[in-house]
C-alpha cells in the first residue's frame, strides 16, 4: 500500500520524474530525453541511478551538473567504505545537499534531485538546486 506520492516538474517543463513510497520501499519512474545544445537537438539515457544498494536518485536539469553530483557522492560514499564507516541516512542526505548546493552556486545551473532510500522506514526527498529539502 502507497504511503505518500511525491511528484515535481522540473521549471522549464521538460522533465517528469514521480517517486512513490510504497511498504517495502520506493519507486522513481522518469522520462529519458536530454536536449541537447539549448534545444537543438535531442538524447535519450536515464535520469535515474542506483549506484548504491537500496538508494535511488532520478535528476532533472544540467546533465553534466549532475554528473558532477554523482562523482562527489560516490568518492564520499567510497571513502567511508574505506574507513569502514556507515553512513546514517540523515547524514547521506546532508552531504548530498551540500554538493547540490555547492555545484549550483558553483556553476550557476539548476537542477532538481529526487531521492529515493529504502529502510525502516523507507524515505523519499525532493532536493532543490540551493540544497533544500522537502519534505
Amino acid at each position: 500500500m502507497n504511503r505518500k506520492l511525491d511528484a515535481y516538474e522540473l521549471k522549464s517543463g521538460m522533465t517528469f520524474i514521480l517517486g512513490a513510497l510504497a511498504s517495502n520501499g520506493v519507486v522513481l519512474l522518469a522520462d529519458t530525453k536530454f536536449a541537447i545544445d539549448e534545444g537543438s537537438d535531442d538524447a535519450y539515457d536515464d535520469k535515474i541511478i542506483g549506484e548504491f544498494y537500496g538508494i535511488l536518485m532520478g535528476f532533472a536539469g544540467v546533465r553534466r551538473t549532475f554528473e558532477l553530483f554523482r562523482a562527489e557522492i560516490i568518492d564520499y560514499v567510497k571513502d567511508a567504505q574505506a574507513r569502514n564507516k556507515i553512513i546514517p541516512m540523515e547524514k547521506f542526505l546532508l552531504k548530498a545537499s551540500a554538493i547540490t548546493h555547492n555545484l549550483s552556486t558553483r556553476y550557476g545551473q539548476d537542477y532538481d534531485v529526487l531521492i529515493g532510500i529504502r529502510g525502516k522506514p523507507s524515505i523519499l526527498k525532493h532536493m532543490y538546486a540551493d540544497g533544500g529539502l522537502s519534505p
